[in-house]
């Protein structure tokens, strides 16, 4: 069901687990503050930035954890939000999108935490969407606020940053086989 490292490549397992057990014992993502010495941190920028590691890979595994560790009749709270990630001093990054009001390069981020809502027990990160804006087209003649908006109505529901906040939780419950 899952694309885990392990079906990527055997080598890659024992930094994977290591690159976890590290996020969790720090509770961090920086590379710098988990590590232990400046190879180790070396070691886990070129295990993120391999190409035969996918962000599907990534969010195959966290969903793994996430059903793994949370029983089947538990009451679930799902915390979600969207978190922007800019480089607006690393202008040579290429094949990112706009972010703060189209003036930055960067790309969006919005996990779904999910946590026991009776004990307060994590279980980690249930969902994980990472998406980017297109660079707006500079237009010769500017379109008015209600054209703007003629235009957003007329776009689908689906295609709509808006469309994450409602189905974000679909694939833990698929996983969980909650009615």
């Amino acid at each position: 069901m899952f694309s885990t490292v392990s079906s990527v490549d055997k080598r890659l397992v024992p930094v994977h687990q290591a690159l976890v057990e590290r996020i969790v014992a720090h509770q961090a993502i920086c590379l710098r503050c988990i590590s232990k010495h400046y190879n180790e941190e070396v070691q886990f920028g070129r295990f993120i930035g391999n190409s035969r590691v996918g962000v599907a890979v990534l969010q195959d595994s966290l969903y793994e954890q996430s059903v793994s560790s949370c029983p089947v009749a538990a009451h679930l709270l799902l915390i979600e939000d969207t978190t922007q990630v800019s480089f607006s001093l690393a202008r040579k990054i290429t094949g990112l999108g706009s972010v703060d009001k189209g003036q930055v390069k960067g790309f969006y981020v919005h996990p779904v935490l999910c946590i026991d809502a009776v004990d307060g027990a994590c279980y980690g990160v249930c969902e994980l969407s990472i998406y980017q804006r297109d660079f707006e087209q500079v237009v010769a003649v500017p379109l008015s606020r209600a054209e703007k908006q003629s235009q957003r109505n007329k776009e689908l529901f689906e295609n709509k940053e808006s469309f994450r906040w409602l189905f974000r939780n679909l694939p833990l419950g698929l996983l969980l086989a909650i009615p």
